[in-house]
């Protein structure tokens, strides 16, 4: 979206596993009045990413691993592109001694949940304050201990199916 109200044209490439919410992107940025040619979703996998990246293009934004990461950097370095790289961190969360245990508890909780937890920007990491740490285990177990495991096209379903195998 940035790119767009900047006035440039975007060619959009999602992840392989992601390709339908690709498309869905697509056509909900059509239908609000976005130029066909001014962003269009390109389907496949790393060697169409591979392809893209062979064009004469003024900019890659890339949001994925380390791998893919390193490959797209060691491309456009070659050719001294604008590239920016979010390829995920650890995603830690520190909980102080002075918080609201069963409050933190379960923001952490949904933060490293939320969406099956298949979020690039997860918790992935909690670190407790010694003082807390027995509450703070306590209710955050609590807290996961209530989320509704089932079909995530039923929306009291809060962890619902996994989005591939590998997973």
């Amino acid at each position: 979206a940035p790119a767009l109200l900047a006035g440039n044209a975007v060619l959009y490439k999602p992840s392989e596993f992601a390709t339908l919410s690709g498309l869905a992107i697509e056509q909900m940025l059509h239908e609000a009045g976005v130029p066909a040619d001014v962003f269009i979703a390109v389907i496949g996998d790393g060697k169409v990413g591979g392809a893209l990246l062979r064009l004469p293009v003024d900019g890659v934004f890339f949001t994925g691993s380390y791998a893919t990461g390193t490959r797209i950097a060691a491309s456009t370095g070659k050719r001294m592109i604008k590239t920016q790289l979010e390829l995920g961190g650890k995603d830690p969360v520190y909980v102080a001694d002075d918080v609201n245990v069963k409050a933190a508890a379960a923001a952490v909780a949904d933060g490293a949940f939320y969406n099956t937890g298949q979020s690039c920007c997860a918790v992935e990491r909690v670190y407790v304050h010694e003082k807390i740490y027995e509450p703070f285990v306590k209710a955050f177990v609590e807290e996961v201990k209530g989320f509704k495991v089932g079909d995530p096209l039923d929306e009291a379903t809060y962890i619902g199916a996994i989005t591939r195998k590998p997973q």
